[in-house]
């Protein structure tokens, strides 16, 4: 074919593509938009860039969902007025009730914050939804490749217009006049956001048209079939090291064996239709080379589950691994893929926003073995918390309080997702969940804190119960980051023995032999001991100054009567902040502050 009649091919393709999928393109043209406008708005117009945020969540569903529409009702060959009305419906009603929804969730972040699983898992959903309709009896073999292909050419096109656009814009500064910076992120955003969809979707294949592969298709996998088969040799010899020393190094192997699946799948769709006898056969059976990974897979999620109990990142993992033992499954019986794009469809609503979804059931579980590990250790009486003057507590029930409380009292750090309390919320120490906080786990964080006089929630610091013994070795090797802030609703602070409050500064605190030293960067220069003072916070609030897990920035509220510091008899310092890092020594400690004088 000449390069004329292939550039004529393609563009008529191109055009076809953008008819077809018009509602798809006005939505995408809509979120890009919408993207451009907040990229305007000052952070302060809160409600402006809520409205302007709100559409474009909005508009990203509905998109989505004209895709999904199109593609279903053309498999289903059903009349051209409904292939071309009903998208348009589907789309707008999904994008006006999103953007109402999305508006309304927005006036509550901590509200929106628990429910941005739900745009995520949905895009997942309405993707893999459409995805599955590409599956013909015609092309069953062949589309996931067409689409692939189609990808990198997007992707090619598009990066080529953004460069240009860049060289054009900087070359209109250089020469002309300047141009602002939001002109040119706004271009990147339309490229990106409106551009590239839009040309995918333009280049999706039809039940009725061939999608026979390329040779540049073939050229490319004699390159990627080595390297996968090339990191199966080494699970294989990781595989073999855990037999021979018959232990199982925790966390080490989960990620790369994932990724050793996805590329077999990848392999199993793009190379089931080759002609090619060693991609056949590589697509057709390396389901069988995979079962040794998968077997130990599984073997290493059992120990970390029974050691660890469940964690959103974990239950992710077991939710991907689930799914891709299911796709391995249809290779093994040669069926179309049609339906693992069905099963992810349905496991990104299930797993987000239904009770099952990976924040909550975690929060349920560590919920259930703390209350086990409190009730066979005398600690929980009637279904509440029991302290007991002198805690002896087994040192396995005491790894499983250190362990279920860091867990259920942390905020979004071990999550995908991050999840924040209200600032006003004084009382609240425990992960709320997607539909409601683990009334058992609140119940015993209000506990804590009163008992604690308010002081912290640390309830294994409240049982004596986190010794070194209870950290992995290599969490207390890590770093921890203690951020201590003057709170203002604990009460007013009573300077009114002091004459003079000066300006606002900050000096570093020098750590030696287990001690604390202050120097105020201008007068006055001398060296002040503040050992004790840090010591009484750390003591008081709850952080530990001999160990840290490494994952967490706890931040903790200063009471008034522990925010002044005395240095000297005419001098002192109002504490605004302390930030302190554990281990000692790896990184530098500071304290914000304004001097007082009598």
């Amino acid at each position: 074919m000449k390069i004329k009649d292939m550039f004529s091919t393609a563009a008529k393709r191109l055009r076809s593509g953008f008819v077809r999928f018009a509602p798809f393109n006005i939505l995408t043209l809509l979120w890009a938009l919408c993207l451009m406008r907040n990229n305007h708005l000052a952070s302060d117009d809160a409600e402006t860039k809520r409205l302007a945020l709100s559409i474009a969540g909005g508009a990203c569903w509905g998109m989505l969902a004209a895709l999904a529409a199109r593609l279903a009702l053309e498999r289903r060959n059903c009349r051209a007025w409904l292939v071309n009305s009903l998208p348009s419906a589907c789309g707008m009603a999904l994008a006006a009730v999103g953007t109402l929804f999305w508006y309304h969730v927005r006036a509550e972040s901590s509200w929106y914050a628990t429910w941005e699983m739900l745009y995520f898992g949905s895009l997942v959903s309405l993707g893999a939804f459409a995805g599955a309709q590409l599956f013909g009896k015609r092309n069953a073999w062949t589309a996931f490749g067409h689409i692939f292909l189609s990808a990198v050419f997007v992707v090619l096109v598009t990066f080529a217009t953004w460069l240009g656009s860049m060289l054009c814009l900087m070359a209109y500064g250089e020469l002309i006049a300047e141009v602002p910076p939001r002109i040119v992120e706004d271009v990147s955003i339309f490229v990106w956001s409106a551009m590239a969809p839009m040309f995918m979707a333009a280049t999706l294949p039809k039940d009725n048209e061939p999608t026979e592969q390329p040779k540049a298709f073939t050229v490319l996998f004699w390159f990627l079939v080595p390297i996968g088969m090339l990191l199966l040799a080494i699970l294989y010899a990781y595989i073999a090291k855990i037999v021979i020393a018959w232990s199982m190094p925790s966390g080490h192997m989960n990620w790369f064996a994932s990724c050793a699946i996805c590329g077999y799948l990848f392999f199993w769709l793009s190379l089931r239709g080759s002609r090619i006898r060693f991609f056949a056969f590589v697509a057709r059976w390396g389901w069988a080379a995979l079962l040794p990974v998968v077997a130990t897979q599984v073997v290493g999620i059992v120990i970390r589950y029974n050691a660890h109990g469940l964690t959103t990142p974990r239950m992710a993992g077991m939710a991907t691994l689930a799914i891709g033992v299911y796709a391995l499954a249809l290779a093994a019986f040669d069926r179309s893929a049609k339906s693992a794009f069905i099963v992810l469809a349905v496991a990104g609503i299930l797993l987000t926003v239904s009770p099952f979804n990976i924040v909550d059931v975690p929060i349920r579980q560590q919920s259930a073995r703390l209350r086990s590990a409190l009730e066979r250790t005398g600690c929980l009486v009637d279904g509440k918390l029991n302290v007991p003057e002198n805690p002896n507590i087994p040192i396995e029930d005491a790894k499983v309080i250190y362990d279920t409380w860091e867990y259920l009292s942390t905020y979004g750090w071990r999550s995908p997702f991050c999840y924040s309390r209200r600032e006003h919320d004084k009382t609240r120490r425990v992960r709320p969940g997607v539909w409601h906080g683990d009334a058992f786990a609140n119940g015993i964080a209000e506990t804590v804190l009163k008992l604690s006089d308010g002081k912290h929630s640390n309830l294994p610091r409240l049982l004596k119960a986190d010794s070194e013994e209870v950290v992995h070795p290599r969490s207390r090797n890590s770093t921890i980051t203690y951020t201590f802030h003057f709170d203002e609703d604990s009460g007013a602070l009573d300077i009114s023995c002091y004459k003079t409050l000066e300006a606002p500064g900050s000096s570093n605190l020098d750590h030696k032999d287990g001690k604390y030293f202050l120097t105020f960067k201008t007068q006055p220069k001398n060296r002040y001991d503040v050992t004790a003072h840090v010591k009484k916070l750390m003591d008081s609030y709850g952080a530990a100054t001999n160990c840290g897990d490494g994952r967490y920035y706890h931040s903790i509220d200063l009471k008034a009567e522990d925010a002044v510091w005395e240095l000297e008899p005419n001098l002192s310092i109002w504490v605004t902040g302390l930030y302190l890092h554990h281990p000692q020594g790896k990184q530098q400690d500071y304290v914000d502050y304004y001097i007082l004088r009598k």
